[in-house]
Formats: structure tokens, sequence, C-alpha cells
């Protein structure tokens, strides 16, 4: 009776941990998946970007040019600083 009894608890936790496996796998697919999608749409963003750039210097439109530019700097910004503060040991984290 007690050897029965194990072997079905046994069972049951081979059951839970394979779905608790499939879970975990799922999950990592999701997440693999948005950081992926996140570095196609980086990735287009920044070549429109430096096409426009290279646009308003081909038609010599400095006052476009710098404006553009002067819009990705400021948008870089926060990221810069962000950088330099977790170099410096100062926490970024605000949870």
């Amino acid at each position: 009776m007690a050897e029965e009894l194990q072997r079905e608890t046994i069972a049951g936790d081979k059951e839970i941990i394979s779905a608790q496996v499939f879970d975990n796998r799922s999950g990592w697919s999701f997440a693999h998946r948005g950081q992926v999608f996140s570095f196609v749409i980086v990735l287009i963003v920044v070549i429109l970007y430096f096409t426009v750039l290279g646009l308003t210097v081909w038609f010599d439109n400095t006052v476009m040019f710098g404006a553009v530019l002067g819009a990705g700097v400021i948008a870089g910004l926060p990221s810069l600083v962000q950088a330099f503060q977790s170099k410096n040991g100062k926490s970024t984290d605000k949870s």
C-alpha cells in the first residue's frame, strides 16, 4: 500500500515538474520574441534617423540638419545620464 502511494506521488510530482518546465519555456519564448521585436524597431528608427540626416546634408539644408541632430541628441540625453550614474555607482532604480 505504501509503495503504491509512493509511486502515485512520484508520478504526480513528475507531472507538476513537466508543467512547470513547459511554462518556463513558453515564458522565455515570449520574452525572446519581445526582445527581437524591440531590436527590429530600434534598428528601423536608427536607419530612418540617419537617412533623414543624410537627406538634409544632400539638400544642403543646415537648419533642418541642426534641428534633426539636436532632436536626436536631446532624445538620447536621458539614457546617457543614466549610464553615467550607474557607472559611478549611483542607483537609478526607481522601484
